[in-house]
């Protein structure tokens, strides 16, 4: 993966900062105690702009994937299940969505997707 310009967007700089800090926060705690990495990566494609943060973590179990963006809803003992839902709710709110996906070698890459306006 690799950081590309995007183009222009409308966003709320403070959501959006807000969005990228939950996800990297979320990439490393889930980061093994050694050889962990975090990979950052953007681009474009088909009217799309997208920010990716990807680990070398656990990953996300697929019975897990339908509840992570629930409010209150965590996997760590010291968690609030606020850091995920508000990832959402921005990606929402500028008429984008979140993927997660499975990382090549193990891990997960959560995706942030926002339409790139005409």
């Amino acid at each position: 993966m690799e950081l590309a310009e995007l183009p222009p967007l409308l966003l709320d700089a403070d959501a959006f900062r807000q969005a990228v800090l939950n996800l990297l926060r979320n990439a490393l705690q889930a980061l093994p105690e050694t050889g962990g990495r975090v990979v950052l990566g953007s681009g474009s494609h088909e009217g799309w702009a997208w920010f990716a943060v990807a680990d070398n973590g656990p990953g996300v179990p697929e019975e897990q994937r339908r509840k992570i963006f629930d409010l209150y809803y965590t996997t760590r003992a010291s968690g609030t299940g606020l850091g995920l839902p508000l990832v959402q709710r921005c990606a929402t709110q500028h008429d984008g969505h979140v993927d997660v996906a499975d990382t090549p070698g193990g891990g997960a890459t959560f995706t942030f997707f926002l339409e790139i306006p005409a």
